[in-house]
């Protein structure tokens, strides 16, 4: 995710799955330096959407990142990299949302 549209867009479709509830990996981590975050595709980190305090490496032990589901809409959290979660995976930018009741999967 390079923008709040991306990012915005992103949470919209994890809604329309009814994945907001729950935390969803998103493929960003600070595993070989702390606070120096790295996306797993190696593009640049151009947008970062952090919540609140966060990230906060809490207890040096979160080097993970993903949508936090105990926050405001979007947001993100560092986790530790060995909770089981949801997971996304790169995604084609065209594509278009469906209205709830006609996606397919």
């Amino acid at each position: 995710m390079h923008s709040t549209r991306e990012n915005r867009r992103l949470y919209e479709l994890l809604r329309l799955y009814g994945l907001v509830r729950r935390d969803v990996w998103i493929g960003l981590n600070d595993i070989d330096e702390e606070k120096n975050f790295q996306w797993l595709d190696q593009t640049a980190v151009t947008f970062r959407g952090f919540s609140g305090a966060q990230p906060d490496n809490d207890r040096g032990r979160e080097h993970c990142v993903g949508f936090w589901s105990t926050w405001a809409v979007s947001s993100w959290n560092d986790f530790p990299c060995t909770t089981q979660s949801n997971f996304i995976c790169e995604w084609n930018k065209t594509l278009t949302i469906p209205s709830p009741g006609t996606e397919q999967i």
